[in-house]
């Protein structure tokens, strides 16, 4: 873990070793990943802070393009538009794979619906489907939770599940991961 996290923290060092405080800014799925590192990198930088905070990777990303953060930790590949606006700021972001990234999404125990066909997910999460009923389970409204926009995992879902169709209005969005 030490050598990816010097490998990682050394391209803030330029911008931010004279102030002596590095930012890391993006996806709340990789924030106690930050922390971890932050904490072995202080251990050996004993003049540095490193700060690490989440909001999601489309908010890490805005952050880096508009000069709040030293680094971005993202759960998605940057896109088209913001690989032009950081040329545009002669920002040369310099990509570093870390971990590979999941989404899992949870039935209540008791309901007897023990899987769902990706076309189904599809159609519950876009509002075609929206009691269980119709997936072979009770006669009970579905109700949807999903992440906010700002989230990489709701972009990876929304292209990935729902082929980038919009989710259905019924849907509440977690600002966060829960540490289950």
């Amino acid at each position: 873990m030490r050598h990816i996290l010097a490998s990682l923290l050394v391209l803030a060092l330029a911008a931010s070793a004279t102030a002596g405080t590095i930012t890391l800014k993006g996806s709340d799925t990789m924030v106690r990943l930050g922390q971890r590192w932050a904490e072995e990198y202080m251990k050996l930088h004993q003049d540095v802070t490193v700060q690490v905070s989440g909001g999601g990777s489309g908010t890490g990303i805005a952050a880096l393009l508009n000069g709040g953060t030293d680094i971005c930790q993202a759960s998605r590949d940057m896109k088209p538009q913001e690989h032009a606006d950081a040329e545009a700021r002669k920002i040369m972001p310099y990509r570093v794979s870390m971990a590979l990234d999941g989404i899992a999404i949870f039935v209540n125990d008791a309901n007897p619906v023990k899987e769902l066909s990706l076309q189904q997910l599809r159609d519950i999460y876009t509002g075609s489907i929206t009691n269980w009923k119709e997936v072979g389970g009770p006669a009970h409204v579905i109700v949807l939770y999903g992440r906010e926009n700002s989230s990489g995992t709701y972009g990876f879902f929304k292209e990935h599940v729902l082929k980038n169709e919009d989710f259905a209005e019924a849907t509440q969005t977690l600002p966060e991961p829960r540490p289950w």
